[in-house]
């Protein structure tokens, strides 16, 4: 048998490349056939957002927790009131909507699931204006930023309800 030239190599190894392409494309995908479960959701990460590593840490526990109960998870990115607003309503196509924080607010619009996952809330404020509280009543005097559709705790949403604290309300995050 004769060695080969270096000119067949190449030749029988875009040959065989050839074909492994076009046996990859012409190979069938079984589509997936299990039940799809539509949530909203909003970029809130590290728990839920469409450029992390399996869409967030909530996501990924809601995709394996559905797989297991046969079910498929696709996650509609929305912005945060817009995924809470369609989250709840049944003209959507929406089963719902997530992460949540379990508020009185919120348990009496939703039916919540056993929490996935926890986080803090905290208060941010500058280094060079050091802030001394204990208590909400403690914030009166100070003007609080917040997030609209944002549940922040309890006590601190009812105070702003009943105007106790003064609120300056940003559309999202960054702003």
């Amino acid at each position: 048998r004769k060695p080969m030239t270096f000119h067949c190599r190449i030749c029988r190894m875009v040959w065989l490349a050839a074909l492994w392409a076009t046996s990859a494309v012409a190979t069938p995908v079984e589509p997936d056939s299990r039940p799809v479960v539509r949530l909203a959701s909003s970029d809130w990460a590290p728990f839920a957002a469409p450029g992390l590593p399996a869409q967030g840490s909530s996501t990924a526990i809601l995709r394996q927790a559905l797989a297991r109960a046969g079910y498929r998870l696709e996650v509609v990115w929305l912005p945060w009131t817009r995924a809470v607003r369609d989250g709840v309503n049944a003209q959507t196509g929406l089963a719902g909507y997530f992460p949540e924080y379990a508020t009185a607010d919120t348990r009496r619009r939703c039916q919540l699931s056993a929490p996935i996952g926890s986080s803090v809330l905290g208060l941010a404020h500058r280094k060079d204006y050091p802030l001394q509280w204990r208590t909400i009543a403690d914030l009166q005097p100070l003007c609080v930023g917040v997030v609209n559709g944002y549940a922040n705790s309890d006590a601190f949403d009812d105070a702003v309800r009943r105007g106790q604290l003064h609120v300056d309300v940003a559309s999202d995050d960054i702003s």
